[in-house]
């Protein structure tokens, strides 16, 4: 199985330049308790699988801090490599996405939608914690797709410099087994 990080909106860097993508608006960020959830209305098992990515892309990046140089958001990639894989295992309403070694849990309705909180720490590339994330996977399935909307909140201090973003975007992913 190919890793993919649970929170893959954060691709490798393409040289965006600040406002290819870029949305700022007074709605706040995501926060560590909206990533706390618990079941829903679903039974069975019908959603668990493998499902590799088929297209996603980030659609937003915003600045939440103040004290976050509005730079940032140009390091991002704005697509979503295809062909990477999750697993999904569904226990009645709860469900789990596992991918690159995180965990994520939350809730599933009987018509297919639902809501996937994870928080994860934030590393350099030493593999220091600098810190945290809270990510929240929303969707539905469809057939053999499930469409996901992700919202990736990150704040992180290194060597003095503050970063406060958030990623969002949306991926599709097809049933592969």
């Amino acid at each position: 199985m190919r890793k993919i990080a649970i929170a893959m909106l954060v691709a490798a860097t393409i040289g965006c330049t600040p406002g290819d993508f870029l949305v700022y608006s007074g709605e706040p960020c995501l926060t560590v308790e909206e990533t706390v959830l618990g079941p829903g209305a679903a039974t069975g098992d019908e959603y668990s699988g493998q499902y590799e990515v088929v297209s996603g892309v980030i659609e937003a990046c915003r600045v939440c801090g103040s004290n976050t140089n509005r730079s940032a958001c140009s390091n991002f990639s704005t697509v979503v490599e295809p062909g990477a894989i999750i697993e999904i295992t569904q226990n009645g309403g709860r469900i789990e996405l596992v991918g690159g070694g995180d965990r994520a849990n939350g809730w599933l309705d009987a018509d297919g939608t639902f809501s996937v909180g994870i928080v994860k720490s934030v590393g350099n590339s030493s593999g220091q914690r600098i810190g945290q994330g809270a990510v929240l996977f929303d969707g539905h399935f469809s057939g053999d797709l499930v469409i996901v909307n992700t919202t990736f909140h990150t704040t992180s201090s290194e060597n003095g410099v503050v970063t406060d973003t958030q990623l969002t975007g949306e991926t599709t992913y097809r049933l592969i087994e």
